[in-house]
This record gives C-alpha cells, sequence and structure tokens, in this order.
C-alpha cells in the first residue's frame, strides 16, 4: 500500500495544539447521539479539534479524508475497504468492492457493508469522515451514507467535518435524533483560547491579544495568518476591511501572501513546486525539487505550523492545508513559464504515480493537458479500476481525452466501451464495433477477440434484440478458424463461453452447438478461478435443460454446486447458480428443491445486493409455483416481479408476461391470458430469442384453442414444434406432443389423438419427463386418463399421477387401474386396497370400521347424515354414546384408508372422497351412464355399436355378483343391492336391443348370456336370446334357450314361463 493511499485513511498530526477543552466537553454532549456533524468555514480549526479529541481521550479511529473522487461511490468504498483493514488488520478478509453486479441494489450492499464495518471495529470507537465537503452535491454517496449510518451500533461514533451543512440527504438523521451539530458558532475562539493560541505561536504584546482575537473574528486560521504576518517590530499588517466583510477564502489568500513574501527565496521554490503533489514524502519532494535538504525543509515547516500537516503512520508524509495548497497552485501559475509547470506536473506526476495516487496523477495530467500521459495511465491503470468497479472514474479519464486521441487509439475505446457496459450497453456496444474494425485492420487478433466478448456481453446486457448476435458468430467462427493463441486459459474460456451462449440463445439449432459445449465443459474444468467456472458451465446446464436431458444438467450442476460450497464465489456467481438450479428443479416438477434454491438465492442477493440475477430467480420461483397448482405464492412471486419492472429489460417483460398469461389460463381467464401472451410474443419476436420463442408460442396455442380459434392455435404450435426439432429438444417434442394429443381429442380425433398421446407418453417414459412450463393439472390429468384408459404406459402414467397430485375434475371412476390411493369392491365380493396392497379383515377391531364404510356406500356414500349411519350401525346406543362410537369408528376408519381425506365429516354429513376413493359400484354406474350417452348422442353408427358393446363389457366384468352379496342380513343393503341389480338388468336389455337394431346381433347375444351369468332368474334374457338366435336362424339353440328358463323357474320359483315367453318362443322355432 503506497503512502498516499495511507495519507488519506491516516489520521494528521498537529504540533502546538491548544488543547480546547470546551469543545472536548461539547462533542461528550453531542456523542451521545452516534453521529455528529461538525461544520464551519476552512481554517476554524475542525480537523484539530476531531483529532486532539481523539488523542485526549485515548480512542480508537478510523480516519478517511474524503476527496471529489469520493463523489463516485465505489471509489469510496474501496478506499474505506483500504481504511477498515488498516483499523482491523487481524480480519483476513477485505471489506466487498462495489462491482457492477451491485449497482442494482447499492441500498442492500451498503446496509451489508456498514453492517460488517462494524462488526469489525471494537467499541469504543470513532470513526472520522474529514474534508465531507469535496463530495459533489449531486454525488450518490450521500444516499449511500444515510442507508449505512440509519444503525450505529452502541460504542461507535461517526464524527463528519465539512465546511457545508448538512445534505437534503441525512436531514432524516438528523429528525430521528441520530444526528448532532457543532457548528460554526461553537468553534468560533473564545477570547480565552485566542490567547492561548497566541502564546504557542509566539510572543505577542498583551495590549495585541484583544485587538487579534478580535480581528480573527474567532477564525483560528485568521488569528494563525496573523500572527504569522507580524513585522518585526509585533505591529499586525493591516487587512484592507475588516474580516466580516470578505470571503474566508479572500482573507486566507491576502494572508498567505504576506506569509509566503515572508520566507526566503529556496523555501519559497519549494513551496511552488510540491504544492503539486497532494500528498508527500520527503524523498518525493527531493526528487522533484532537486533539494538535498528536502527534508530539514519539511520539517521545519511543521514544526513552525506552517498550514502542513504530517501523517507519521504513513512513511512521514505531508500534506499541505487545502487553502493555503490552493494559494501555492494559483501563485505557481503566474510565477513559472507553462512549459516549465508543464515538466514539473510531469514529473509530479510520475511521483505520485510510483506512490499509488493514480487519482491524483490524472487530474494532474488533465489540468496540465498531458494527454499521452494520460492515455498511458488509462491503458495501465483501466482492468484493475473495472475489477474494483471504479468503472465510473475509468470513464471520466477517458472522456476528459481530445477525440482525436481517443478516436485514434482502439484500446481506449475499448476501455470506454468496457467501463460503461453495465450503465449504457447501447454506447458499450458501439465502441466494441469501432475497435473491432480498427483492430481488424491493424491485425490484431487478441484485440478482435476482446470487441466480440465485450460486444457479446453488451447484447446480453441490454436483452434487447439477440439478432444482433448473428453478425459476432459469424466473427467468432472466422476467429476460431484461425487457430488463435489464448494468453491465458481463463481468456480462451472466455472466448469458448462466448460463442457458446451466442448459440444457444440466438441459433439453438445450429449444428455444432452440442460441439461447443463439450468445448466449454472442457476448458472450464481447467480453471482455477471457481467463480469464472460457475459461469461459463452454467449456460451449459441450461442448454442440457432445454433440450429435456435433465441427468445431464444435474451432472453439470451438482460440482458446481460443490465449487461453491468449497470456495469463495462470488454472489454473482452464487446467485446465478442458484437461479439456474431453480430452473432445473421446476422444469423437473421438484417444487420443493425449487423453492429451496430460490430462497437461497433471494436470501444472498437481497442481503448483498447483488440483484443481477434476482429477477430470473423470482421468475423460476412463480413458474413452479405455478406448476404445483400453489397459485397464491405464484402471485407473491409475480408481484415482487412486477415491482422491479418500472423500467423493464425486454426480455424480463416478456417472461413475465408469459407467466401472467399461464396464471390466468389456470384461473380459465382466457381474455387477460390472451392480452398477456399477445405481448409476451410480440416482445420475443422482437428480441429474436429462438428457444423462448416456442415456449410463448406453445402458451399461444393454448390460449388460442381455448378460444376456438383452432386453426391459430394449431399454426402456433407447428413452429414450436420447428423451432423444438432444430433444437432436436425432447422436452419441446413432448409438450407439442401432449397438445397435439388434446387438440385432437377434444376435436373428436380419437385416433390421431391417441397416436400423439402414445408417442408423448413413451417419450416422457423415456427422459422422465414430469412437468413443463405452461403445465395445466387439469389437461394432464384428462390426458392420462386417455392414456390408461387406452393401456398406454401403465407404469409411466401411474408415477406421473402420483408425483404431481395429479386429479381430474371429474374422478375416473371408470378407470380402474388410475392410481387410487384406496380401491373398495362390492360386486360379488367386497375387497379393499390401499396404496396397491389388499388389506385384511382378519382382525375383530377392524370389522366396526369396516361395516361403516359398507354402511356408507350402500347409503349413497355422498352427503349421508350422520343419524342413517348410527341408526343402521348402532341401533341400541343413545345420545352421546353412539356420536361418540361413530366419532371413534371414522377416525379407525381413516386410518385403514390411509389419512384424514378419505372420510369427511362436515355439517352432519358424511362423504367418501371421490378424489381418492374408487367404489367399484361408482364406476359400474358411471359407465353404464357413459354407454347410454353414447347410444343417444353417438354419431357413426359403426363406432356406436362398437363403443356400446365395449362399455358394457367393461361393466359387464365388473358387475361379477350382487352388492355387499355377503351382507344380504343387514336391511341397509337391499335398497342398493336391488337398485344396481335392476339397472345392470335393464341396461343389458336396453343396450342388446340397440346391438340387435344397429346389426349387432351376435355382440347383443354375448350381452345376455352375461346377463344370465349374473342373474338366471331374469324371463327377460330369456326372452331377448331366443329373439336373436330366432333372427340368424339359430332354432336349436333357441330350443335350448327356451329348455333352460323353464327348468330354472320352475326349479327355483317353482312357476312356468310368461305367456309373452311362450309366444316369443313358438315364433322363434317356426
Amino acid at each position: 500500500m503506497g503512502s498516499a493511499f495511507l495519507a488519506k485513511i491516516t489520521r494528521p498530526a498537529h504540533t502546538g495544539v491548544l488543547q480546547r477543552k470546551r469543545l472536548f466537553r461539547l462533542l461528550d454532549i453531542k456523542c451521545k447521539q452516534p453521529i455528529v456533524w461538525v461544520s464551519g468555514p476552512p481554517g476554524s480549526g475542525k480537523t484539530v479539534l476531531a483529532s486532539s479529541y481523539i488523542d485526549a481521550g485515548n480512542l480508537q479511529c478510523l480516519w478517511y479524508q474524503a476527496d471529489e473522487g469520493d463523489s463516485d461511490i465505489a471509489t469510496f468504498f474501496y478506499y474505506m475497504g483500504l481504511a477498515v483493514k488498516k483499523a482491523s488488520p487481524h480480519k483476513r478478509n477485505p471489506m466487498p468492492l462495489l462491482t457492477p453486479e451491485y449497482q442494482m441494489g447499492v441500498p442492500a450492499f451498503t446496509r451489508r457493508y456498514f453492517e460488517e464495518l462494524f462488526r469489525r471495529l471494537e467499541p469504543p470507537f470513532i470513526i472520522v469522515l474529514d474534508n465531507y465537503q469535496e463530495v459533489a452535491t449531486q454525488s450518490q454517496l450521500h444516499e449511500v451514507m444515510r442507508e449505512g449510518l440509519s444503525y450505529v451500533p452502541e460504542g461507535i461514533n461517526i464524527v463528519i467535518i465539512s465546511r457545508s451543512s448538512v445534505p437534503k440527504e441525512l436531514v432524516r438523521l438528523r429528525a430521528n435524533e441520530m444526528l448532532s451539530l457543532v457548528k460554526w458558532e461553537d468553534l468560533r475562539l473564545t477570547p480565552e483560547e485566542s490567547e492561548g493560541i497566541i502564546h504557542i505561536r509566539r510572543p505577542v504584546p498583551v495590549e495585541l491579544m484583544e485587538l487579534l482575537h478580535e480581528k480573527a473574528s474567532g477564525w483560528v486560521a485568521g488569528l494563525v495568518l496573523m500572527i504569522e504576518a507580524m513585522d518585526t517590530e509585533g505591529l499586525v499588517r493591516q487587512y484592507p476591511g475588516s474580516f466580516s466583510d470578505f470571503s474566508h477564502n479572500e482573507v486566507f489568500g491576502y494572508f498567505a501572501h504576506e506569509v509566503f513574501d515572508n520566507t526566503d527565496p529556496e523555501t519559497q521554490d519549494f513551496l511552488l513546486k510540491t504544492s503539486l503533489l497532494s500528498g508527500m514524502t520527503a524523498k518525493m519532494t527531493e526528487c522533484l525539487t532537486g533539494l538535498s535538504r528536502s527534508d530539514e525543509i519539511l520539517s521545519t515547516l511543521y514544526q513552525e505550523n506552517y498550514f502542513i500537516l504530517k501523517r507519521p503512520e504513513s512513511n512521514n508524509t505531508y500534506q499541505y492545508h487545502p487553502l493555503f495548497r490552493e494559494f501555492l497552485l494559483a501563485y505557481a501559475k503566474t510565477i513559472y513559464p507553462p512549459d516549465k509547470l508543464f515538466k514539473l506536473s510531469q514529473k509530479a506526476a510520475a511521483l505520485l504515480e510510483e506512490a499509488g495516487e493514480i487519482e491524483e496523477v490524472a487530474r494532474l495530467y488533465i489540468k496540465s493537458e498531458d494527454w499521452q500521459g494520460l492515455s498511458r495511465l488509462i491503458m495501465k491503470q483501466a482492468k484493475l479500476l473495472i475489477m474494483h468497479g471504479r468503472n465510473q472514474v475509468l470513464a471520466q479519464w477517458l472522456k476528459s481525452l481530445p477525440e482525436d486521441i481517443f478516436n485514434s487509439t482502439p484500446w481506449l475505446i475499448y476501455w470506454l466501451g468496457a467501463s460503461r457496459l453495465p450503465f449504457d450497453p447501447p454506447l458499450s456496444l458501439s465502441c466494441f464495433e469501432q475497435t473491432f474494425k480498427q483492430f481488424s485492420a491493424q491485425e490484431d487478433q487478441m484485440g478482435m477477440f476482446m470487441s466480440c466478448f465485450g460486444a457479446i456481453n453488451a447484447i446480453l446486457y441490454e436483452q434487447a434484440d439477440f439478432k444482433l448476435l448473428d453478425s459476432w458468430i459469424s466473427m467468432l467462427e472466422d476467429l476460431f478458424r484461425s487457430d488463435p493463441y489464448f494468453p491465458s486459459p481463463e481468456v480462451k474460456a472466455r472466448a469458448i463461453s462466448s460463442m457458446f451462449i451466442s448459440l444457444l440463445l440466438r441459433q439453438p439449432c445450429h449444428p455444432d452447438i452440442e460441439e461447443w459445449a463439450e468445448r466449454v465443459l472442457t476448458v472450464s474444468r481447467c480453471l482455477q478461478d471457481a467463480n469464472l467456472r460457475i459461469l461459463s458451465e452454467i449456460d451449459v446446464s441450461l442448454y442440457y435443460q432445454w433440450t429435456g436431458r435433465f441427468a445431464a444438467a444435474e451432472e453439470v450442476i451438482a460440482p458446481l454446486r460443490n465449487l461453491a460450497r468449497q470456495s469463495q464465489t462470488t454472489s454473482l456467481a452464487f446467485t446465478t447458480l442458484k437461479a439456474f438450479e431453480a430452473m432445473n428443479y421446476s422444469l423437473k416438477g421438484m417444487h420443493e428443491s425449487c423453492l429451496a434454491a430460490v430462497s437461497e438465492g433471494l436470501k444472498v442477493a437481497q442481503s448483498t445486493g447483488v440483484n443481477t440475477m434476482l429477477c430470473q430467480i423470482l421468475t423460476h420461483g412463480a413458474s413452479s409455483s405455478l406448476g404445483a397448482g400453489d397459485l397464491d405464492r405464484a402471485r407473491q412471486f409475480l408481484e415482487k416481479i412486477a415491482l422491479m419492472n418500472e423500467s423493464p429489460q425486454r426480455m424480463n417483460m416478456s417472461y413475465y408476461k408469459y407467466l401472467l398469461a399461464w396464471e390466468a389460463l389456470l384461473h380459465n381467464d382466457l381474455i387477460n391470458a390472451h392480452e398477456h401472451i399477445t405481448i409476451a410474443l410480440d416482445l420475443v419476436v422482437k428480441i429474436g430469442f429462438p428457444f423462448m420463442e416456442a415456449m410463448i408460442r406453445y402458451g399461444m396455442a393454448q390460449v388460442l384453442f381455448g378460444r376456438g380459434e383452432h386453426q391459430e392455435a394449431a399454426e402456433n404450435l407447428a413452429m414450436t414444434w420447428r423451432i423444438g426439432r432444430g433444437m432436436k429438444s425432447h422436452m419441446i417434442e413432448f409438450m407439442c406432443l401432449l397438445s397435439d394429443a388434446r387438440f385432437a381429442l377434444d376435436q373428436g380425433k380419437e385416433h390421431k389423438g391417441l397416436e400423439s398421446l402414445k408417442q408423448a407418453m413413451a417419450l416422457g417414459r423415456k427422459h422422465g419427463f414430469t412437468h413443463f412450463i405452461f403445465w395445466r393439472p387439469d389437461v394432464m390429468a384428462r390426458l392420462c386418463v386417455e392414456a390408461l384408459q387406452a393401456g398406454l404406459e401403465k407404469e409411466y402414467v401411474f408415477e406421473l399421477v402420483k408425483k404431481r397430485n395429479l386429479v381430474p375434475e371429474h374422478p375416473p371412476l371408470e378407470v380402474e387401474n388410475w392410481p387410487w390411493p384406496v380401491r373398495i369392491y362390492t360386486l360379488g365380493r367386497f375387497g379393499l386396497v390401499v396404496d396397491g396392497e389388499p388389506v385384511r379383515f382378519l382382525k375383530k377391531s377392524r370389522q366396526k370400521p369396516l361395516s361403516l364404510l359398507k354402511a356408507l356406500i350402500a347409503f349413497g356414500g355422498r352427503g349421508v347424515s350422520t343419524g342413517r349411519i348410527i341408526d343402521a350401525l348402532w341401533p341400541d346406543a343413545l345420545g352421546d354414546a353412539a356420536i361418540s362410537a361413530f366419532t371413534t369408528t371414522v377416525q379407525r376408519l381413516r386410518r385403514i384408508l390411509g389419512g384424514e381425506a378419505a372420510v369427511l365429516v362436515s355439517g352432519g354429513k358424511v362423504t367418501l372422497n371421490p378424489v381418492c376413493c374408487w367404489v367399484d359400484a361408482w364406476a359400474f354406474e358411471r359407465i353404464l351412464s357413459e354407454a347410454e350417452a353414447v347410444v343417444e348422442h353417438g354419431k357413426k353408427r359403426e363406432r356406436r355399436v362398437e363403443k356400446v358393446a365395449g362399455l358394457f363389457e367393461k361393466a359387464s366384468g365388473m358387475y361379477s355378483g350382487h352388492f355387499l352379496k355377503e351382507d344380504i342380513d343387514f336391511y341397509w343393503t337391499v335398497s342398493m343391492r336391488e337398485r344396481l341389480r335392476s339397472r345392470f338388468l335393464r341396461h343389458i336389455v336396453n343396450i342388446g336391443e340397440y346391438l340387435q337394431q344397429n346389426g349387432g346381433l351376435k355382440k347383443a347375444i354375448e350381452l345376455y348370456q352375461k346377463g344370465l351369468e349374473v342373474d338366471s332368474l331374469s324371463e327377460e334374457l330369456y326372452q331377448q336370446l331366443m329373439k336373436c338366435y330366432g333372427e340368424i336362424g339359430y332354432r336349436g339353440e333357441v330350443e335350448r334357450v327356451y329348455r333352460m328358463c323353464l327348468k330354472t323357474l320352475s326349479t327355483l320359483l317353482g312357476v312356468m314361463p310368461s305367456h309373452k315367453t311362450e309366444a316369443i318362443y313358438r315364433k322363434a322355432v317356426k
């Protein structure tokens, strides 16, 4: 650390200082509030007061001397970090730098910075900010101070020294009683203090003391100057007027000139030359002036209090009082000719640069118009300044250069582009376009590469027009074909990563993109820089996610996750990792894992102020929540995104509108869904982002289809298909196949729909897909029902339904192989299957809960009054005893069925939950109703016959016997049993007649035979069966059926067949 650095952060030492105990007592009172603002004119003793107060109290302190450079807040944080390190050297970790990624979250960064600063200091402690008036009025530093000083721990005081009053940004601190004032009226010398200073400086006749005090009006600098300006007879040279008639600067200039004239020529020359140095050691002054006795001159000036400060801790660095230096610099311009002053400035600049005070060097070069020196300084310091986040300082230096010099030097243009990248991407891009042309003309390959990197970063930072990447991709391809030499693995990694991300965002169908992804991983994994590794490789994970290769994406992310744990990664690298990790979890339907990654990313972003990835993190949280059906949480995320979108990047706004459209569609709000998706599509087309266009067009297709605009929906889906195929994205293919299946099924194109569904489910099983953006649970549940009904990928569909908790709007009771948590069999037998495992009924303790289950189903299963069940199962119990028995039995039944949700009790009503419980009797009735609907509304005769036959075959397969036939003794089973039996027989007849009339005699015969297997006493079935055989001329079969009917009725019921049966028989055998 150079001596100039140390001078800025080192408390000055003074000689011959009067201990102003009156002000010490005042400061003790003022320090009861954490912040003390000391204001007064130049030379009023503010700095000396603070320094002597620290000495008197033997206090620990951090001293920071502000200058105009601190108007740039990145510069302030940089130098304050050095001051903190000096004040607490035992802390190894450096304070954070305000690099560009923090620019969107300066308040959060500030809070974290000051919290860490205070944590490192051991109370009691004083932080002094000297010369605060040097900070520009419009500087953001005032807001930084307000934010950072809003909470100051007990035992720590902040003393701010300024010539100016409290800026408006800090007034709130005073209103909150955190800031107290020491004003000019407090600082004015009392007669006793003036006398004390006079005694220290030089002997003065008593009769002059009152005159000096009156003349100085309490101004320390004025008093000292008058003492020094006294002639040998002790007379004070008269100032033309009273001090109150002129500014303090004017008074100081007058008396400084008087004092200066009293020194010898050698000292005068020393003073004028060394005024070019903002801070100086004896060695520096000797080099500048050529005087071997420079050390002696400095010591003498200091000992005689000649308006010079000494900082012993910084290698005995000296500084002139600001007012005195202003006088000397102005006077030097009148004494030295321009060429001599220019050479002196060059020499002073070289000394200051060696000491590390580059800002002062730049100021000297700019004042002396030494453009060659400034250009050289910029080329040497630019990279370091950007690393420290001091982009604004670099840009100001560059803008000081004459246009002809600036425009003829491509590296200067390059550094302007680099410095302005986070703040003005279009200007930055323009710079890189200019430098690429100049470097190409000079055949500077590395300059061309660096221009490409910069241009691509500018385009990505703006996120407004990815089409601009096309030309840079071509240029990079040409450069890579020339087998370039890279000076370091880091530069090579940047080059390959820039090419890959450009292809991914703009040309994802490029034939070589897979090769570029592999090249990124190969070169990145050799890097020592963990942050560069994360930022390079994470883009490859994005590519794998977009193409549906989630296992490959996890193989990239997992090592980076471990790397982030084991090394000190930047907040930008960490939040970027968490954003892409959240996306990976979201696309895999792992909602809880996604929320955990989002939470980690938000915590770091909000605590550090690194908000670069904040919008992306929030969008992945919203996307995952929408996909999981957690619409309240999704709304919270979307509202946070909305707060960030006051002047959003075009890409962020497009994705935000896309999510709003998804949300609206989940609420069946097609009007708003269409409005949002239209805006999103318009924006993404303007950006030129193929993958995102594919995703938004997929969403547009869903919205348009819901609006009945089927042709437009198909066109958008076709465009999604085209991009997906070009990218070889299995995920997009899966989405499009599912959508194609849904569109076809909804339009009655069953064969086409099932074929697309077959391909989709096979693809989903192969790649383990369980989610995608714009996921709609109702649509997916319906498609899963169709898949199971068609026997497609049963195990995969089971997994999909269970993992995503898919529940159709109407429970698919007709689909027995839906992954029901509970299956209950009541037809022909009583059976219970919970989570795929049969429940045994051996334990006597289970009999009552099972009786409750049977009774509940027998009474309809939905909205059954508790009184009715109690009357059936506990007819002898009274009042509370009956209710208690019922409540206990319900709880036991719930445990058997696997949870509270299976049996719902509310308002004196009991319901067997149809969402998680399948009952064969319910399914049987649902299928019969569907068959009726086909008979009534079916269009094509051939398909109707086939459909009706298939449905009844399924229904008859379920009706393997009468309802709870083993519980025939319980009266409450009779009604349900008879209703189901009657409906079964009635539908056999109705559907059989329908089949007979529509050419399905053979199917009708099978139907009647199945009916007789269930109920051999149904005379009507014998009648219909004889009619069928008679129509096709099978008289032998007619005879056989009649004999079977006669025997069954006479044997079991003791009756003969009816006249109607006899008539049908006679007609059929003729």
